[in-house]
């Protein structure tokens, strides 16, 4: 039910960000970005430490220790060596991990490690313990001659790594901010009717020690890899029959399937297809939207579809509508429901078009540029610094629209 020009101007305008406000968001997904950005950087040589723990080699024994070309001198300083060198042992295992991060931290191109530590680069084959220790012997002494020009080597790692850490960078603040939207759904449904909601896939926000992007940046990164995929807010199970589920393309889906939802899955084994049941009606709705997400015929036939949306965490104003277009091409076209907007920043250039400048765009008020029928500031809905009391009436819209999308 798409709302009146009036209405949608009045909702926009509850919308509007204070300059203080978005620079308490700005800078706080400036300090996500950079808590996903150290993450990755100490990632490597934490699972080379817990790796080469794992093959248990002795830094006491003083003829391995001059098997591994490791001077008993330069370990007096450090409580943590494992950190400094490759053990001739850990390189025996084959523990790739570490024996990889250790000649990423060597500086080496591809060609240059091939051509010095033949097999320690392709770990390929059978070798005897001299060609090992000569390998392992040479490689730490170069990183011990790295360390003489007052160079780390763990520096290189970052150079291996900075291509891949700005993307990932990215994806890890838009799993943050998607956090920040299941939470406003949760309290939201809680306050429309409370106990609707009858299953959560993923975490609860009453795990959080607090809710701001910060802490559950956080959370989300404590634990293994498997711990932090099931800690996101996947889908919520309610009460009346309908979902929401948290993906993407669309971010947010509001509906009740059509079909009866699916009892397992079946995977490929090593001998036979093995059938896994589903735990929940949750992982059964979620398994069952992901097959038809990117199937508009699909999705219509399988699927009623309430309303789907868009949760945009940019910080930077030059780029919002850039990001607003690519982040309207689904949901304007394909689907048959309302299509609402939850973003932060929201500028004055985007609300209002007003900045004092010639932009070329059209505001968000012109409703044939971007086609939502529906616009929250995630900021507000958020609330994690007490952006709903500042705004009770935007919080209250949203609650209103959460109350119909959802029926109860």
């Amino acid at each position: 039910m798409a709302l009146s020009m009036q209405d949608f101007a009045q909702q926009l305008a509850r919308c509007a960000q204070s300059p203080q406000e978005a620079v308490a968001f700005m800078e706080a997904f400036a300090r996500v970005r950079l808590l996903g950005i150290t993450k990755a950087l100490s990632a490597p040589i934490r699972e080379a430490i817990e790796a080469e723990d794992a093959a248990a080699p002795d830094w006491h024994d003083a003829d391995l220790l001059e098997e591994s070309g490791i001077d008993p001198a330069e370990l007096t300083a450090t409580n943590e060596p494992q950190r400094m060198f490759l053990h001739i042992d850990v390189a025996a295992a084959r523990v790739k991990t570490a024996i990889s991060v250790f000649l990423d931290m060597s500086g080496l191109s591809d060609k240059q490690r091939g051509d010095l530590y033949p097999w320690l680069s392709s770990q390929k084959g059978e070798v005897s313990r001299d060609v090992l220790s000569d390998e392992v012997r040479r490689l730490n002494r170069h990183l011990a001659w790295i360390r003489t020009t007052g160079v780390r080597p763990e520096t290189f790692l970052a150079y291996h790594r900075h291509l891949g850490i700005h993307g990932s960078s990215q994806n890890f603040s838009g799993q943050v901010g998607a956090m920040g939207a299941a939470v406003s759904f949760i309290e939201a449904l809680e306050e429309v009717s409370k106990g609707s909601i009858v299953e959560i896939v993923g975490s609860s926000p009453s795990m959080l020690a607090d809710q701001s992007p910060e802490a559950i940046a956080d959370y989300l990164t404590t634990g293994s890899k498997k711990d932090v995929s099931t800690k996101q807010i996947r889908a919520l199970v309610l009460k009346n029959g309908r979902f929401v589920v948290f993906s993407s393309d669309p971010d947010v889906s509001i509906f009740m399937p059509l079909v009866p939802l699916p009892m397992s899955v079946t995977r490929p084994g090593t001998k036979n297809v093995k059938v896994i049941p589903f735990s929940s009606p949750g992982h059964a709705a979620l398994h069952l939207y992901n097959q038809v997400r990117q199937h508009a015929d699909q999705r219509r036939q399988k699927l009623h579809e309430f309303a789907v949306g868009e949760v945009k965490t940019a910080t930077d104003p030059s780029n919002l509508h850039e990001r607003l277009a690519l982040g309207s091409r689904e949901t304007k076209v394909e689907v048959n429901a309302d299509r609402f907007l939850l973003m932060a920043l929201l500028t004055k250039d985007i609300l209002e078009g007003g900045t004092g400048k010639k932009s070329g765009r059209a505001p968000l008020q012109n409703r044939d540029t971007v086609r939502f029928t529906d616009v929250f500031n995630l900021h507000h809905a958020w609330g994690w610094d007490g952006g709903r009391e500042r705004h009770p009436g935007h919080w209250d819209t949203f609650k209103g629209r959460v109350k119909v999308w959802t029926g109860l």
